[in-house]
């Protein structure tokens, strides 16, 4: 699978890419959740892992739901990690569970993606 997206989401115990971002903010925030300790954010170009941001850096709400990263939510919920692709839709955009998970599944829907 080809993919110019600049930061590459890794599942530690895995092994494997499960989403990628296209600016450092969008990797940061997705960080930011405690539910992501097992995943890290590699920069491709320079191949040096993302910091976790500190909680006193924290900023939800940043986005507008039709500003999110679909390529890297597609990736998530493709590859199995629905609920993930639902906690970074809440931390970009500052949305409740529902609103969050409504995006999520037409994004599914979309993609035609099944076994969840």
């Amino acid at each position: 699978m080809h993919n110019d997206k600049r930061f590459n989401v890794i599942h530690t115990r895995m092994d494997t890419v499960v989403g990628t971002f296209d600016h450092i903010d969008l990797a940061q925030a997705f960080l930011r959740s405690p539910e992501t300790k097992d995943f890290h954010v590699i920069d491709r170009w320079t191949g040096v892992e993302v910091d976790r941001p500190a909680e006193s850096a924290a900023r939800t709400g940043v986005l507008n739901p039709d500003e999110l990263p679909f390529h890297t939510i597609d990736q998530m919920i493709m590859g199995s990690h629905k609920i993930m692709a639902i906690k970074l839709i809440r931390e970009l955009t500052g949305l409740g569970l529902g609103e969050a998970k409504s995006i999520a599944d037409r994004r599914q829907s979309i993609r035609g993606t099944r076994g969840f």
